[in-house]
């Protein structure tokens, strides 16, 4: 199952060698989550408190996953907050998408980037390897992604560089 943490929503996609065999859209998404949970009048608030509500809420919406749950799958995260994930594990200075690409993440590495992001954004600290342009939505993002895992059960996932457009124009070039 690749999945695609987005802005406003995520993605979930299910196939195989013969094809896709499921897709579906949750209007979860970093920047949504943010807005929602932890941006009051161009303020941050990362308490646990707004932390445990945007969990219920994720938690919520995964439930429109409950088809693809007794399936078996690898579970594959593509695009940015799953990407920086890597990143700030190996303290990437430069972006390396070599590096990044087909690594393995654990749900231990990822609730400790969530420990690593929420002490030093809260203190306006830099997070090595973390892009600024995503220092407002990586924690939202993060929780979704940790969600994720929990939901599935799955205490890993592989990281790719592709994403789901590159899918998408490999099934077209296949179809030709």
């Amino acid at each position: 199952m690749v999945f695609d943490i987005g802005g406003g929503s995520t993605e979930f996609t299910l196939g195989n060698m013969q094809g896709i065999e499921k897709k579906i859209s949750l209007n979860i998404g970093s920047v949504r989550i943010t807005e929602k949970f932890f941006l009051n009048n161009e303020v941050y608030n990362y308490s646990e408190e707004n932390r445990n509500r945007a969990k219920d809420w994720i938690k919520e919406n995964l439930e429109k996953l409950k088809e693809f749950k007794n399936e078996s799958f690898i579970l594959v995260g593509v695009a940015g907050t799953t990407t920086t994930q890597v990143s700030v594990r190996e303290k990437m200075e430069i972006y390396d998408s070599e590096k990044i690409h087909l690594s393995d993440l654990t749900t231990k590495e990822i609730s400790d980037n969530l420990d690593l992001f929420i002490k030093n954004i809260k203190n306006d600290k830099d997070v090595k390897g973390l892009d600024t342009k995503r220092r407002d939505v990586i924690i939202g993002g993060t929780i979704i992604l940790k969600e994720i895992l929990e939901y599935f059960k799955k205490d890993s996932l592989i990281v790719s560089e592709n994403d789901n457009l590159m899918g998408a124009i490999l099934e077209g070039v296949e179809k030709k």
